[in-house]
């Protein structure tokens, strides 16, 4: 295996494997694991997309296995993909040495992701489209920036991963671009992120996210753009207050979100009067433009509403 010294196999998942081998044969004797590989070809199954080495879908699906990357050298994408459906990484920080947008791309078997440090060692900020498109990828959590070089670029990381439904524990510390970086996430119904104080450029971060219902706090501070960061959130319902002092694009900000709560309505109305740097002080400039869902005399109704006009800002319809 190029740039690895070994790959390593729980001793459980061997005896695991053996058992299923052994239920499903009717055979009762010991295996080697060299002589696994045959009997699982004999029994067959969906091989072909876990590479040579990989093992057969009805095995995965039924113990879940994950295979431990160890002693690496140096990070080769070409590697990556074929071996598990889900993808424990340890120790990253020692193990990706190079720019890595697109680091899966050929790898569309994801299912799972678990304690990836996005950092790298010598070089390398860049990890952008890492994961893109990856349409049976399910779940992340645990994502951690911790090494020599962190990660700055996390754009379209998860674009397009449909299937995806739960993010959790993302830590984007030193990160300043997440720009698309949940784009088309149509499944995501759950994401926590924190260490966000460096973001800059949050632009479509979850747009046509349409599962989403709900997103909690997280410090969008020291960011400058926030185009259509919610676009498109059709099921959206609750916003908290964050504060915008530094964002001059805020435009289609909550574009097409139709359910917004009245306390998220005010919730915006609090966060543009945090928002000195924004040129055009409308609520239709963040996207609050639909007299049908959100009558100005509603606006009007809400606590903050006169605080909102005291900095400057209209409802524009």
């Amino acid at each position: 295996m190029a740039n690895m010294d070994k790959v390593l196999i729980k001793e459980t998942t061997l005896i695991n494997i053996a058992n299923t081998i052994r239920s499903k044969t009717g055979k009762t004797s010991k295996f080697l694991p060299n002589e696994m590989i045959n009997e699982i070809l004999n029994i067959g199954g969906d091989w072909s997309v876990f590479g040579y080495k990989g093992f057969p879908d009805w095995l995965i699906k039924e113990y879940n296995d994950t295979l431990e990357f160890s002693k690496i050298n140096e990070f080769s994408s070409s590697d990556l993909g074929k071996y598990a459906r889900t993808l424990l990484i340890y120790d990253n920080k020692n193990m990706l040495y190079e720019s890595r947008s697109n680091l899966f791309k050929n790898y569309n078997t994801l299912r799972e992701i678990k304690n990836i440090n996005i950092a790298a060692k010598q070089s390398g900020t860049n990890m952008s489209s890492a994961f893109y498109e990856k349409t049976e990828l399910i779940k992340v959590e645990n994502m951690i920036n911790n090494g020599n070089y962190k990660c700055t670029d996390v754009s379209s990381m998860f674009y397009g991963c449909y299937s995806l439904i739960s993010a959790k524990n993302i830590n984007l510390n030193n990160v300043t671009n997440v720009f698309s970086m949940f784009y088309n996430c149509t499944g995501l119904k759950e994401v926590t992120l924190f260490n966000t104080n460096s973001l800059k450029s949050l632009n479509m971060m979850f747009q046509n996210c349409i599962s989403l219902v709900t997103i909690d706090f997280f410090d969008i501070s020291a960011a400058d753009n926030l185009y259509a960061m919610f676009n498109n959130c059709q099921k959206l319902e609750n916003v908290p207050v964050f504060n915008i002092p530094n964002a001059s694009i805020v435009n289609s900000m909550f574009s097409n979100c139709y359910n917004l709560t009245d306390q998220s309505l005010d919730n915006i109305l609090q966060m543009c009067i945090t928002g000195t740097k924004v040129g055009n002080k409308k609520l239709t400039e963040v996207g609050i433009n639909h007299t049908h869902f959100y009558p100005a005399s509603r606006i009007q109704a809400l606590p903050h509403y006169q605080d909102f006009l005291n900095a400057g800002w209209t409802i524009g319809y």
